[in-house]
């Protein structure tokens, strides 16, 4: 597996079949300050845990878009930018990790059919 950074800029994970690969936890490396459109999109994700550190400010469109063994996400406090549909028929969500309660999130960023847990971080 290998992440492609250029600039800061994760644009993809580079996995020629990721479905049939066990990674069940991706913890994005701090100084990737952008995750770019599509870059963990993919119809065989087997990703149940991701941690978005404070080091990332914005996350592209579909990011993260079917990746229906997602479970557990935090996010860090640095991301203040949204695409499109990032967590999109990421329908197993269970808990979501925000730094604290004045981070804000739009529904339309997840699965209508997610159902989660939103926690905070202790600071």
């Amino acid at each position: 597996m290998n992440l492609e950074i250029e600039n800061g800029v994760l644009k993809k994970l580079d996995m020629l079949y990721f479905g049939d690969i066990d990674v069940n936890e991706i913890v994005i490396p701090h100084g990737v300050t952008k995750i770019g459109y599509r870059a963990f999109e993919n119809y065989g994700c087997r990703i149940e845990r991701l941690t978005i550190p404070d080091t990332v400010t914005e996350i592209g469109e579909s990011a993260f878009d079917y990746c229906p063994a997602l479970t557990d996400l935090t996010i860090g406090k640095g991301v203040k930018v949204f695409g499109e549909y990032v967590f999109g028929e990421c329908d197993n969500l269970k808990t979501v990790t925000l730094p604290d309660r004045d981070f804000k999130l739009d529904r339309k960023l997840f699965s209508e059919f997610s159902n989660f847990t939103i926690n905070y971080k202790e600071n």
